[in-house]
């Protein structure tokens, strides 16, 4: 027969498993996602500006110089809108880690010898 010590050690082993095994997928997700995205912005970029050299050619900074800069700055701006969303979803999902461990960690201490 175990004491309660035994069985909350059991417990928090059991739910710290849980949490990396649950990060961990998180992870895995976030990563094909962010391949996915950087493939299809790669798309985006090559088929806005329609592969068209620059108006220098040799000189790839000067492509803004092009009449098909458009493609560009829109790709930009789309890129930085969803990485700064991707970003605080991930904030929002860590914090929820966070909290969800602090409470489970309250719940899974024995009373103390006080009481």
């Amino acid at each position: 027969m175990t004491d309660t010590s035994e069985r909350v050690r059991r417990a928090k082993d059991a739910a710290g498993r849980l949490t990396r095994r649950r990060e961990r997928n998180a992870l895995r997700r976030l990563g094909a996602l962010c391949a996915a995205l950087a493939l299809s912005l790669a798309g985006a970029l090559a088929q806005f500006t329609g592969g068209a050299e620059g108006a220098v050619l040799g000189m790839h900074g000067a492509t803004l110089l092009s009449d098909s800069a458009g493609g560009y700055v829109l790709v930009a701006v789309a890129s930085f809108a969803l990485s700064s969303a991707l970003t605080l979803a991930c904030v929002r999902l860590r914090e929820q880690g966070r909290q969800s461990e602090t409470k489970d960690r309250e719940r899974a201490e024995p009373p103390s010898a006080d009481q």
